[in-house]
């Protein structure tokens, strides 16, 4: 399902008042700056979450819920129904005493969250309200007619208005009254429209996410969230494996949450990526969402929340074996094994802001994979041949020193070998979704595609990329695999890899 949408006028509108300026260096080493001035120049397509309401859902008590921004709560909703499809909670309605897990195994479960922007939702949000309320919008018509009446006076030679400009001001003060109204049964109304602080601010700014969910749903293990750009639901699955490693846990829900796209952020943040350069500006998905094309041209900001349970097999197991009536509904408990995450590995190339180091990707990936066959016997060649790749691209230009596709191409070749590499079958999630930034839909995705044999296509691919080479590039359908391999790399030079396997894998 494609997810990706136009954005409203009012979002174009918000995007232009930003005045983004974008810095281009030129072949000849010079600098030139582009004003972002025209409504061709700006982002036009983006994919946008709808309402999420965990009161009606899930039974979250209304105060608690707002608390929570944007992003909390699409991850809370993810995180809840990872619990009700690992037969941890019954969820058979709102009530939420469906949706707590079972005593006995409330302190051995961790939560952890992961999430590129989080808070900024809320706290952008209540600077742009007080701030709304000490500008023009707080003003009523009356008081603008006034103030703009004065200026022209000022700006006049004579410092009077024309007998026709002064009758003209006295119809509009005149429709002003109408609209606004001046008698004390408005007043109320007018008291109202005033800021008020909300005293749920430092709840809301916090990172509390993770907390929120253990304390919904009675998680009382390991519990911290993360943030590792748009790396972090992978690093995140990374961290909860080493819970579950080091005994400090026996599961552990993974949740992700990220509105970047939102009403509140998509001005901000789709400047910050138009002024890098590395957001597209077409207006068609078809023209945009390209992955690995040569066409591409940028990124599609994108939102979205996940939600994982990982297991150690022993609790999987025992959890299995003693699941009875009086701990969860028994039709709602039947619960199995997705799929196995075999290993995680999370760095930093201490490179860049922005650019990824595409070496130390290489060198980091070599080692990774060295790794999975010392530990659990799994070749490059096994990887390659009855594997897919979940990959990161997030359709930035097709420029051979700086493009994501370009990097982890390159990367791939030097582990895998241009033979190897034609073998594995290229995946992509951004062109249905955008880039959802620190939420990974390709690690959900990849335990789907193990579980179903089935992979989705990269869409709207079209024109190869001579650059990158040739790559097996899906086009959807059913596709026997035994591993799935997920790359993420976020800004600040993060990179992690996971390697996950079928249930049945030994």
């Amino acid at each position: 399902e494609q997810c990706i949408e136009p954005i409203s006028g009012s979002a174009t509108t918000a995007l232009l008042d930003k005045n983004v300026v974008q810095i281009k260096k030129m072949k000849d080493g010079t600098v030139q700056r582009f004003p972002v001035n025209k409504e061709s120049d700006c982002i036009k397509i983006a994919a946008q979450l709808e309402d999420v309401n965990l009161t009606i859902s899930y039974g979250v008590p209304a105060g608690l819920a707002e608390t929570m921004d944007v992003a909390a709560q699409v991850a809370v909703a993810a995180g809840m129904e990872a619990l009700k499809s690992a037969g941890l909670v019954s969820g058979r309605s709102n009530d939420p005493n469906e949706w707590k897990i079972p005593e006995k195994w409330r302190d051995s479960t961790g939560v952890v969250y992961a999430s590129s922007f989080p808070a900024m939702d809320a706290a952008v949000g209540e600077v742009m309200r007080f701030l709304q309320s000490k500008t023009v919008g707080a003003a009523d018509s009356m008081k603008l007619l006034s103030a703009l009446r004065n200026r022209l006076v000022r700006a006049s030679a004579d410092r009077q208005l024309s007998d026709d400009d002064e009758a003209a001001f006295s119809r509009l003060l005149m429709r002003a009254h109408e609209i606004d109204g001046t008698d004390d049964d408005n007043a109320d109304t007018v008291e109202g429209d005033n800021y008020i602080f909300d005293r749920k601010f430092l709840f809301r700014v916090l990172v509390l996410g993770n907390a929120q969910l253990a304390q919904l749903a009675g998680c009382r293990g390991p519990n911290t969230q993360t943030n590792a750009a748009c790396a972090g639901t992978t690093q995140a699955i990374g961290m909860a494996q080493d819970m579950l490693i080091s005994g400090r846990a026996e599961r552990v829900v993974v949740i992700a949450g990220d509105n970047a796209s939102g009403k509140t952020l998509l001005p901000w943040l789709g400047s910050g990526f138009r002024a890098l350069g590395a957001a597209t500006t077409e207006a068609a998905v078809e023209d945009a969402a390209l992955p690995f094309d040569k066409r591409r041209s940028g990124m599609i900001l994108g939102a979205g929340g996940i939600g994982l349970v990982l297991e150690t097999e022993s609790s999987s197991q025992n959890r299995s074996s003693t699941i009875n009536s009086d701990s969860i509904d028994s039709d709602s408990s039947q619960f199995s094994v997705r799929a196995r995450l075999l290993a995680t590995q999370y760095s930093n190339s201490a490179f860049h802001g922005a650019a990824l180091d595409r070496k130390h990707i290489a060198s980091e990936l070599e080692r990774f994979l060295s790794e999975v066959e010392i530990v659990h016997g799994v070749s490059k060649a096994e990887v390659a041949t009855h594997g897919v790749y979940f990959s990161h691209e997030t359709c930035t230009h097709a420029n051979s020193s700086s493009s994501c596709a370009g990097n982890e191409v390159a990367a791939l070749r030097e582990a895998f070998g241009n033979e190897l590499l034609s073998k594995m079958l290229i995946l992509n999630t951004k062109g249905f979704t955008g880039h959802p930034m620190g939420v990974s839909f390709e690690d959900v995705a990849a335990v789907q595609v193990l579980m179903t044999q089935t992979v989705p296509p990269v869409v709207n691919y079209k024109e190869k990329d001579d650059y990158l080479g040739d790559l097996n590039i899906s086009k959807g359908g059913p596709y026997p695999c035994r591993y799935a391999l997920r790359f993420a790399a976020g800004f600040g030079s993060q990179v992690v890899f996971a390697l996950y396997a079928t249930a049945q894998h030994e």
